[in-house]
């Protein structure tokens, strides 16, 4: 009886445990959608990104996983707590990501371009950085962005709390 009873159990705890994994991949952690400017020294206009931002464990362990779309000019930006040597991976990325290592003075200091999905070689920022900032791959080649640009807006990222 008493074995009846557990396998009853088991049976009917598996397609929550597995109903649950599957809602959880599509949970979005990142609620907060901000504009931020990038400034390239060839062009004349700054170029206006639209930035989740991950300022949260959750978040940032989250990233841009299990994504099949990014917008254009989209992206996530990471904020760690303090400047540090920051190193992404691409696991459960399903999408080429251009990912930027960004100061605390808004400069790129470390660019790696078009990321493969699932890859999980780590992609290092070399230096601290206070930032690192995921966009759509082959965003970096098409704008022309190089390391020494800049990207500002991120006063208004650093009041959020998590």
């Amino acid at each position: 009886m008493i074995r009846i009873l557990i396998i009853a159990l088991v049976l009917t705890m598996m397609p929550y445990s597995v109903s649950s994994a599957r809602a959880d991949r599509n949970l979005d952690y990142t609620t907060i959608c901000a504009p931020f400017y990038l400034h390239i020294p060839s062009q004349d206009e700054p170029i206006h990104l639209s930035l989740e931002i991950a300022n949260t464990d959750l978040s940032m362990m989250r990233g841009l996983m299990f994504r099949e779309y990014l917008a254009p000019l989209g992206g996530m930006i990471f904020v760690f707590d303090r400047p540090q040597i920051a190193t992404f991976w691409m696991k459960n990325t399903l999408i080429p990501l251009d990912i930027l290592y960004v100061a605390e003075d808004g400069e790129i200091l470390t660019i790696h371009q078009n990321a493969r999905p699932h890859d999980l070689t780590q992609l290092s920022s070399y230096l601290p950085v206070k930032y690192g900032v995921e966009l759509r791959g082959g965003t970096v080649a098409k704008l022309g962005i190089q390391t020494g640009d800049r990207i500002s807006g991120f006063e208004d990222i650093l009041n959020v709390n998590p």
